[in-house]
């Protein structure tokens, strides 16, 4: 007889959870025959299990969700009994995750199971509740059930009462009371009594309270780290409320992670990277007490995320979290808090203000601890050599500070720990939860991904070659099993699309998601749409399409937008989401299920890469969401993406390393990345030179052997850095922000432009029109808390002085049609040899937005200014809703390049002419707000744009004067939507809190 095919087995009952996600028939899956075939095999893993967490093949760990996940008409009790041998398997080798979803399962069947037995349902109750979290619900059951009433009540009632009486004690003993010794005993008279449901239950009573006492956060994080034996962190991790840990943490955490030692620490998406680099923010403070802590999170979604989580625990330490904000800024705040959380461009600001600001100086000399997320970041082309820059400086200037660096698993980071962390890693590791991926072919096609083996169909479904439309229907047939969705796609455009095509296709399935919403989420969903409404317009496709249950997360969307459509997603609200890539990285939100509509991405292949894809994928069946995810991606028929699915993004082939990114850094660019690149370079090699540390001899190698491209590369990519380096330093010299005083020095001059961050050519351009507002427009901003209408002008034409602005403008990608016309442009804009723009009515377009942003105008009135320009791109549409989004992408784009040089043109002025101007003004071009109480009713306390316009209009524009009113809760009659009162609520306790400190 020939061998059971268990692998075709799992294959099958894959495919028919893929049909019942997609609400099709079950096509050719006989779903009892595979599940009872697993049995066998799981009956067989049965009486072979190790004791040790992680010691069961992936194989293995299908065969068990399989098992779990099949849909099969059962008696109850056989349901529990398969449910309880499923789990006893995920338990002993630390498959939490898992097990904590499918515990929940056991809720669905144990009154059925145990009708007319109540010990019975007390034990499947407890058993449920403890795997799924709720140890004090287990408690309080077993207490309330097992009372000396009861027991008499029931004492002369029948066998299977007593069994199950001692059965429900003894579970009783393992979980309540930590002791499986009566269970161990319950366990063999159980056995001898031929009750096997009886002894499942015990099984999971003995193995969870093993694995409890093995993955204890507690009891692991004393033996690796004895700081965590004091009274204070033991109180801290034990209110962290946390049963066990994952087997990768505990890893990490026997690997020392916890201590002084520096550690890279590389696990797939979902495995609890932010807890690990918290607990090691604790013990490092509490070993340090008068130590700072700096998170580095390279995207404002994720220092949103990480800030809020690490506000709710860490200040039980007595410990201040602080976010220092997203983007360039030298002001600092009236005092740093000592968890500090930070995007990179903000703290290579703080680095360069530490030479000349004490406070600034002594937060960094401080710091014992460098959190930087994201780390296989660092070999990305663009924001990757600040990365690398920025760390190497860190690491030469302080050399009591250590570093944690967390990496995706997408990517080797091996050369990475050699280079930051002193070689020592913790890798590997499977995900906490599953993943089914899944192609749809331009045949109809479905076929599931099985690794080593030929992809299997899964069944067919028309496609109408359309990827947006496809993709839509996709989403639309989803079971609500498999939602919220999250459609990845490659622009704003597509984004935006898709999710329109969602609402207008499937209005069935709007209403009927909403209309099971419980009270709470639609009261989320209604502060959310006003809001939207207030900011967008009511006709908005945004605004629709949330009334619909749907959102769509972009560049086009004001940030603040951003942050309510995260939160709807955290609260289950939405049914759908449709993005771009920013959301898809680093984000924690509970999608079940992810659609990608185009394999044709943005970047150097103009294809989806492999270590994006794992990213992306990584976001479906989050812990705590799914015991597994389900990935559609939608092949294309394009012969330069044909088999990119089989060949690249399924491939088995190990993960690639990361690399140095320096080597695509030139003194000879042609294209506007490259010359900003190389601007940034220049930017980061004055950053060094007025660090403290570069007075050595022979400073082109020193600096460039810190690198990590250096540190990693071969002969020719050292030699490259080392006279890129060199190229840099004689530039400097040339231009006079240098001097070779052997070794090279930075002049007043090159004080100055390492402060702005900028590079040195916009640093030049800044300098002269400071020079020609001296003794004008410039000293009428001293002290003002409101910008005139003059002074609104003049701020918005300086800020397109510098290069990082001009390469952002529509002026530029609509007059210059290619990368070389437009790199040729941006390289005489430099040196004040080019001009054009002024003459063109699309620049002052430009600026007038600019302008009328910062006065509070709303985005449809800007809109109705700019030109249309037909086909495509930004304002190529004439359609209303469309501009405004457009306005909503042109200030975000420009407003985080013209926020930085206004504020260098702030240090400029203040360094060359002795003139002052208020720091507000920065964040007037941010946040579009001509007052400085406009501008903290957003910044500060978080409220809309129209909201904060609106407020700030009765409070007056001074913000001492606000403030001080808002601390008096006067009652300001001023009408605000929902969120923006609730946002308000909290800023006036803060306000008030600080007023009696």
């Amino acid at each position: 007889m020939a061998e059971p095919d268990f692998a075709m087995s799992r294959r099958q009952l894959r495919r028919a959870r893929v049909q019942s996600a997609l609400t099709m028939r079950h096509q050719g899956v006989n779903r009892r025959k595979n599940r009872d075939r697993l049995l066998e095999l799981l009956a067989l893993e049965r009486l072979d299990t190790a004791t040790s967490f992680g010691h069961l093949a992936e194989d293995q760990v299908e065969t068990i969700v399989a098992i779990a996940l099949a849909e099969v008409t059962d008696d109850p009790q056989d349901q529990v009994f398969v449910l309880l041998e499923c789990l006893n398997l995920l338990i002993r080798d630390g498959q939490f995750a898992r097990m904590k979803l499918l515990a929940a399962r056991l809720r669905s069947v144990e009154r059925a199971a145990a009708a007319g037995r109540p010990f019975l349902e007390l034990s499947i109750s407890a058993i449920a509740s403890s795997l799924a979290g709720s140890a004090t619900r287990a408690a309080n059951d077993l207490a309330r059930g097992l009372g000396p009433r009861t027991r008499s009540d029931e004492r002369d009632h029948g066998e299977h009462t007593r069994r199950d009486l001692a059965v429900a004690a003894a579970i009783k003993s393992a979980l309540v009371d930590d002791d499986a010794s009566f269970a161990r005993r319950a366990r063999d008279l159980m056995t001898r009594m031929g009750d096997g449901l009886g002894v499942s239950l015990l099984d999971s009573a003995i193995a969870w309270q093993s694995a409890r006492e093995g993955a204890n956060p507690l009891a692991n994080l004393v033996v690796a780290d004895p700081s965590f034996e004091d009274e204070k962190l033991a109180d801290y991790v034990r209110r962290r409320g946390i049963e066990v840990l994952f087997p990768p943490q505990i890893s990490a955490i026997r690997n020392g992670l916890t201590t002084d030692e520096e550690l890279t620490v590389s696990l797939p998406t979902s495995s609890g990277k932010t807890l690990l680099a918290e607990f090691k923010i604790a013990a490092t403070l509490h070993r340090h007490p008068e130590a700072t802590v700096i998170y580095v999170a390279p995207y404002r979604l994720l220092s949103r995320q990480v800030t809020r989580e690490f506000q709710r625990h860490l200040p039980r330490l007595g410990h201040v979290v602080q976010n220092l904000g997203t983007g360039y800024d030298l002001d600092t705040p009236s005092r740093f808090g000592n968890v500090l959380v930070s995007t990179p461009e903000r703290l290579d600001a703080l680095l360069r203000k530490a030479a000349s600001d004490a406070m600034t100086a002594d937060a960094l000399e401080r710091c014992r601890l460098v959190v930087f997320d994201e780390m296989h970041l660092i070999g990305r082309a663009g924001r990757g050599p600040r990365f690398e820059m920025l760390l190497t400086r860190l690491k030469l200037r302080y050399a009591d500070m250590r570093f944690l660096a967390l990496s995706a698993a997408s990517q080797g980071v091996d050369e990475v720990a050699d280079w930051l962390t002193d070689g020592r890693l913790t890798k590997g590791a499977r995900r906490p939860t599953g993943t089914i991926e899944v192609a749809w072919r331009t045949n109809g096609r479905l076929i599931q991904r099985v690794e080593r083996r030929t992809s299997t169909g899964v069944g067919d479904l028309d496609r109408s070659g359309k990827p947006l439309d496809d993709a839509a229907l996709l989403i639309s047939r989803l079971s609500p099993a498999y939602r919220p969705v999250l459609a990845v796609c490659t622009q704003r455009a597509y984004a935006e699309s898709l999710a329109t095509r969602l609402v207008e296709d499937d209005p069935l399935g709007s209403n009927l998601w909403i209309s099971e919403l419980d009270a709470d989420q639609a009261d989320r969903l209604d502060g959310a749409v006003k809001l939207v409404a207030s900011m967008m317009g009511p006709r908005h496709p945004l605004t629709v399409c949330l009334r619909n249950g749907v959102g769509f997360h972009h560049a086009g969307v004001p940030s603040l937008v951003l942050g309510i459509i995260e939160e709807l997603a955290a609260h289950r609200v939405l049914r759908a989401v449709s993005a771009t890539t920013t959301v898809a990285e680093g984000a924690d939100l509970p999608f079940l299920a992810v659609v990608i509509p185009h394999l044709n991405f943005q970047g150097s292949t103009g294809k989806l890469e492999r270590d994006l894809y794992l990213n992306i994928i990584g976001r479906a069946g989050r812990v705590n969401v799914a015991m597994e995810g389900i990935v559609f991606i939608l092949d294309s028929g394009a012969p330069t993406l044909r088999n990119h699915i089989s060949q690249s993004l399924w491939t088995t082939a190990a993960v690639g390393r990361v690399r140095g990114q320096l080597t695509s850094v030139t003194d000879t660019p042609r294209s506007p990345d490259e010359i900003a690149w190389y601007g940034e370079y220049e930017s980061q090699v004055m950053g060094w030179l007025g660090d403290g540390d570069s007075y050595h001899k022979d400073q082109s190698t020193r600096l460039a052997a810190g690198t990590f491209t250096y540190q990693a590369g071969n002969t020719s990519e050292r030699r490259y850095v080392e006279g890129l380096t060199q190229t840099v330093l004689e530039s400097l010299e040339d231009r006079g922000f240098a001097v070779a005083a052997s070794p090279y020095r930075l002049t007043d001059r090159g004080e100055r432009a390492r402060l702005t961050g900028l590079n040195p050519q916009s640093v030049v351009r800044l300098e002269t029109t400071l020079a020609a507002g001296k003794s004008g427009w410039l000293p009428t901003l001293a002290d003002a808390v409101e910008l005139t209408g003059a002074q609104r002008e003049q701020v918005a034409r300086t800020i397109y002085e510098s290069s990082e602005t001009m390469a952002n403008t529509l002026w530029l990608r609509r007059a210059r049609k290619t990368e070389t016309a437009r790199s040729s442009y941006l390289a005489e804009f430099a040196r004040m040899r080019a001009d054009e723009h002024l003459d063109s009515d699309i620049f002052w377009a430009e600026v007038s937005a600019l302008v009328l942003w910062i006065a509070g105008e709303t985005l449809d009135a800007i809109a109705e200014t700019m030109p249309t320009f037909g086909h495509t791109g930004l304002f190529g549409s004439s359609d209303r809703s469309s501009r405004v989004s457009d306005v909503a992408e042109y200030v975000s784009r420009i407003g985080y390049p013209g926020s930085w040089t206004w504020t260098a043109a702030h240090t400029l002025m203040r360094e060359l002419h002795g003139l002052s101007s208020p720091t507000w003004i920065s964040d007037a071009i941010e946040y579009g707000a001509p007052t400085e109480t406009a501008v903290n009713l957003q910044r500060s306390g978080g409220l809309s744009r129209p909201g904060a316009l609106h407020l700030a209009a009765a409070l007056g524009p001074s913000w001492d004067t606000a403030a001080e009113l808002l601390r008096q809760d006067d009652g300001l009659d001023v009408e605000l939507t929902a969120v923006d009162q609730d946002r308000l609520r909290n800023l006036r306790a803060s306000l008030q809190q600080e007023g009696t400190e």
